[in-house]
């Protein structure tokens, strides 16, 4: 039962995705739309989104006790993203593509595809700790990835804490991270009006990304792509190496068994839908994060189930 609901989730996410080509095949989506699909992403519904689920996850003890959950996710995701650079130059991986390896390699669909496998395979009960793994997954992600990624395309630019990338630091969702957290701590409390339009603009965030990718794949050509070891590597990186780096972390600590289970289940989620998006944002080669995405995609629908037995 629990690995039929790990693969209903992910077949879900795919029938999206395919969606957004069936509709880019008959003229419905374009590149235009894309574009406009990543902006609403970036700077409407996911900040919506993130502010949403804090107000409505989180209390102030909660997220005080919080901290070494948000630790484990952080450092968890730093070291596999060093691994990812260490294996990318191994590899001699192309320096345009060197920081969207690594990240591809280190960074998981948390969200968009672990929130909805998480709540089918563990319930409801679930949903803080996905919530907390995810704000490790956010400040890296517009931080170090985003940093990174930018770096492909952009060799020299200023140093990571240089004021104009600590300006692009601070996005949309960071900031809605920061607004939500200072709300529940001060205990201030958020008109229902509010929240209610917070949660609804939020609800886009799932279907738009993964329309993205529908709209980008139908525009890729597959033979321009190398299927070469780098494919399997960022494989690997997402489906052995980020979840084994979780278990090996909170094995031994004391903390929640619940919350050991949805770490290492989120860990192995696969390659984040956000990066292609970003990638396209920063010009970067986000076709080829796309089709990554697409097959790692593809590929969970294997591992999330045999993760589902194995967790429970």
């Amino acid at each position: 039962m629990i690995a039929a609901d790990g693969l209903h989730s992910a077949l879900s996410i795919l029938f999206i995705i395919l969606i957004g080509y069936a509709l880019t095949h008959i003229g419905m989506f374009n590149q235009e739309v894309s574009r406009l699909f990543s902006k609403i992403v970036i700077n409407v519904s996911l900040p919506a989104l993130v502010y949403s689920n804090l107000i409505k996850t989180y209390s102030k003890d909660m997220l005080m006790e919080s901290g070494l959950g948000l630790a484990i996710s952080i450092i968890t995701m730093i070291l596999s993203f060093m691994i990812g650079m260490l294996v990318g130059k191994l590899l001699k991986i192309k320096t345009e593509r060197i920081g969207l390896f690594a990240s591809m390699f280190a960074m998981g669909n948390t969200l968009f595809i672990g929130l909805p496998v998480n709540i089918s395979v563990f319930g409801q009960q679930s949903l803080p700790y996905v919530l907390l793994f995810y704000m490790g997954n956010t400040i890296m992600f517009w931080t170090v990835i985003v940093y990174s990624i930018r770096q492909d395309k952009e060799k020299g630019i200023r140093k990571l804490l240089g004021w104009d990338n600590v300006k692009r630091i601070f996005s949309p969702p960071l900031i809605a991270y920061f607004i939500g957290m200072s709300v529940i701590l001060l205990n201030i409390s958020t008109p229902k009006f509010v929240f209610d339009t917070f949660s609804y603009i939020g609800q886009l965030t799932t279907p738009l990304s993964l329309l993205f990718i529908g709209i980008v794949i139908y525009s890729v050509n597959l033979k321009d792509i190398e299927f070469d070891l780098s494919v399997a590597a960022i494989m690997i990186g997402r489906y052995i190496v980020s979840p084994l780096l979780v278990y090996i972390f909170v094995k031994d600590l004391s903390i929640p068994l619940l919350m050991k289970r949805v770490f290492i289940m989120e860990a192995a989620m696969p390659v984040m839908t956000l990066i292609a998006i970003v990638a396209q944002a920063y010009d970067a080669d986000y076709k080829y994060a796309t089709v990554i995405a697409s097959i790692s995609t593809l590929i969970s629908l294997i591992v999330i189930p045999i993760y589902s037995v194995i967790l429970s």
